[in-house]
């Protein structure tokens, strides 16, 4: 029901403890180049020369990032010689970008810690005060002049508004429901004048299979009717910024087929002028006379840090604004000042600064206002100076339960894998052997949205003191990946991957030891990959795929096909009926590898569970059951494969994983394991005695809202010589 429109980059995380020496040629092994580097440091004395050296090893390096740690540390260390500023910026990306390497980060935390403690100290108390807004979620808005807060009324699905100095609320929208039929607000965005908000609105049917979301503008008068603008073709739309004049409305998009993207949408009229502007990042903010547009976005156009950019809307040309290796993302300017504020993991977290901003540029070097932003979402200014955001607490974990394969029951408590990316792992996949563990893990400063990853991680179960091998996909540009799986033998994983600049999804291969990335599948003729699964042979890999129809979704095919492991040979094994949906993000083959059960959207609520030869062929339904969460449906095979388990999530927030025989006869489905929160990604060991999956005891818009007081304050002592603020 709830979503976060907003895409991510993703961060190159490789091999910590093999050496993929095929990606640079032998003349250019690294460790050979950086032995070289160092004597020309030290024994040579030509620092200069080294500098040079020591960049090339990192640029070239591949998949050996231990040795281009250990440059960039010897990197830092010229750097210090000659000022500290270039000093800190290496062992901040050092830490950033290269976690795995504890040696050389522990070394880089110390080599910044004595920088910081050399540097003049601020010997003051900060003026800046934080608290906690009660009952609100990421999902509330303050309005410009700061009397009120909107937000969705989760009870009924109004939009609402809360005086901030009385607490009194009052209802903008009056026909908000849950149930059969539901219509609620999400996402929204106030006038500049604070008179209207703009919000998405969501409308389902209980016989649709689909939602209808459009942009809603309500007016704070009372007898004001609602406005309707749509932005046709999109799969969903979420208001971000009002044009000062109030005359447009700036929206993020699901372009069709794949991808975001940004338009400007008239309030009269609805007229629709779609922008040549990438979605990195939820901020955007125009300039005070509405010729410009501030917003984040990656320096390169694919997948590298972010940094902050103009783009004047008459003329179409872009400035940047901030560019430095960190990620910067913004916030905003701070009204009644030309101070800019972005968050920025220059120091290895995300933490608040502010740089001048004047006539369209930076002027002036940035200062650090507040440590440690976390996982923030941004809400917006007030003009009295308030800043309000929310922090998320959702977390993904892999979890592990043990299996009585003579019950077909889980047996005890379901424990968290241990991993060095606590609150941002998913997607287990057991090796054929048992003996590793594949998963995903984000290890991108991003803190939106959650649930996404960026890296591959292959951890050993046999020698669980073994470093992970950590893999990752920046040459290929892709923002997430997710759901591994193991073909025969052990030696290759396939995942799939998205990128958005330009929007593909894909599936893509890595080969083991070597860690060769190949790029396999990615479906032609309009089609957009939605999941898949590999067969147990290692010999295909059935995918999910959708073809999009009509502005009305009539026409819209959802089947399953076949390929070989190198992307080939295409065959159709099952079609969706004409207005259903698959509910499944992949199939689940049976052990044998002869069946394939399938999961299917009847409506809102009711499913279906499915199954169908893999070679293709009539299918037979087993079950018909209600989803009352309105999501998807996560199913696995007993090891045995005489059952099909299958998650129900009620409306309680306990998930219930429940067992049905899979030959179709009358008996009744039944509890196995319960578990409070959501848990989905079920995959059995080998052994059939253990399952794992991914947990997330929080659902995924679970946050809470903070305001930052007294920000003009703070400015005006960190920056004493300046006239303003």
């Amino acid at each position: 029901m709830k979503k976060t429109t907003v895409t991510l980059v993703g961060i190159v995380i490789l091999s910590v403890g093999i050496v993929a020496a095929w990606s640079v040629p032998q003349a250019e092994d690294p460790a050979v180049l950086l032995r070289a580097a160092i004597e020309k440091e030290e024994v040579d004395g030509n620092l200069d020369a080294a500098i040079e050296q020591y960049k090339r090893i990192i640029k070239i390096a591949g998949a050996n990032r231990a040795v281009a740690a250990q440059a960039l540390l010897r990197l830092g260390g010229c750097y210090e010689k000659r000022g500290p500023q270039e000093a800190r910026q290496t062992y901040e990306q050092l830490i950033r970008d290269y976690g795995e390497q504890s040696k050389e980060v522990a070394a880089a935390r110390q080599r910044l810690a004595a920088l910081t403690a050399g540097a003049p100290a601020r010997a003051r108390d900060s003026r800046l005060t934080i608290r906690r807004v009660p009952d609100l979620d990421m999902y509330a808005k303050p309005s410009p002049d700061g009397r009120y807060l909107a937000f969705t009324d989760w009870k009924s699905g109004n939009l609402t508004i809360r005086d901030v100095a009385t607490g009194a609320t009052r209802a903008l929208t009056k026909d908000g429901a849950f149930g059969e039929a539901s219509r609620y607000a999400e996402f929204s965005a106030w006038s500049n004048n604070s008179r209207k908000i703009a919000c998405t609105w969501t409308v389902q049917d209980v016989k649709e299979v689909r939602s209808e979301l459009r942009i809603r503008i309500v007016s704070l008068e009372a007898d004001t009717a609602a406005e309707t603008i749509t932005i046709p073709g999109a799969r969903w739309v979420e208001p971000l910024e009002w044009s000062p004049d109030g005359s447009r409305i700036l929206c993020a998009y699901g372009a069709p087929g794949a991808g975001s993207a940004l338009a400007l949408v008239a309030t009269a009229g609805g007229a629709v002028t779609r922008l040549d502007l990438t979605v990195d990042w939820v901020q955007h903010q125009f300039t005070q006379g509405g010729e410009a547009i501030l917003y984040s976005a990656s320096a390169d156009g694919e997948s590298g840090p972010r940094d902050l950019f103009l783009r004047n809307l008459k003329t179409g040309t872009t400035t940047a604004v901030i560019e430095h290796p960190g990620d910067d993302l913004l916030v905003g300017v701070l009204p009644g000042t030309d101070w800019l504020l972005f968050a920025s993991d220059r120091r290895g977290h995300l933490d608040l600064w502010a740089v001048p901003f004047r006539d369209g540029k930076a002027d002036g070097q940035p200062l650090l206002v507040k440590q440690g932003l976390g996982r923030f979402y941004p809400l917006g200014f007030t003009s009295d100076g308030r800043y309000y955001y929310a922090t998320l607490s959702a977390t993904d974990d892999v979890f592990l339960a043990d299996f009585d394969p003579n019950t077909g029951r889980v047996t005890g408590e379901a424990r968290k894998l241990a991993t060095r990316w606590d609150g941002v792992s998913g997607g287990p996949s057991f090796s054929p052997d048992g003996g590793s563990l594949a998963y995903v893990v984000k290890r991108s400063p991003m803190p939106i949205p959650t649930g996404v990853f960026d890296s591959l991680v292959v951890q050993s179960l046999k020698d669980p003191a073994a470093d992970p091998v950590v893999v990752g996909f920046e040459e290929f540009g892709l923002a997430f990946v997710h759901a591994p799986c193991w073909l025969a033998g052990g030696n290759t994983i396939v995942l799939g991957g998205e990128r958005d600049h330009p929007p593909e999804k894909a599936l893509y291969r890595v080969d083991l030891p070597s860690l060769r990335r190949t790029r396999i599948y990615s479906p032609a003729g309009g089609r957009s990959f939605a999941g898949f699964e590999c067969s147990s042979d290692g010999s295909s890999i059935y995918v999910r795929l959708i073809t999009p129809g009509s502005e009305d979704a009539a026409g819209r095919l959802e089947q399953v096909v076949r390929i070989d492991v190198a992307g080939r040979n295409e065959k159709e094994v099952f079609r969706a009926p004409q207005g259903q949906a698959i509910s499944s993000y992949r199939g689940a083959l049976s052990p044998d590898g002869r069946t394939l059960a399938i999961a299917t959207k009847l409506d809102r609520y009711r499913r279906a569970l499915l199954v169908v030869p893999s070679e293709g062929g009539a299918p037979r339904q087993i079950l018909e059951f209600r989803q009352q969460s309105g999501g998807g449906v996560a199913h696995t095979w007993t090891p045995d494969g005489r059952s099909i388990l299958y998650v129900q999530w009620p409306e309680n927030r306990v998930s219930l994983l429940r067992s049905v025989r899979a030959d179709g006869t009358d008996a009744a489905p039944e509890t196995i394991f319960q578990w409070t929160g959501q848990f989905f990604g079920l995959t059995f060991h080998p052994n059939g005695r253990q399952l794992a999956f991914t947990g997330r005891p929080n659902f995924s818009t679970s946050s809470e809202v903070w305001v930052i007081e007294n920000l003009r304050e703070e400015l005006r002592i960190l920056a004493p010589t300046r006239k303003r603020p």
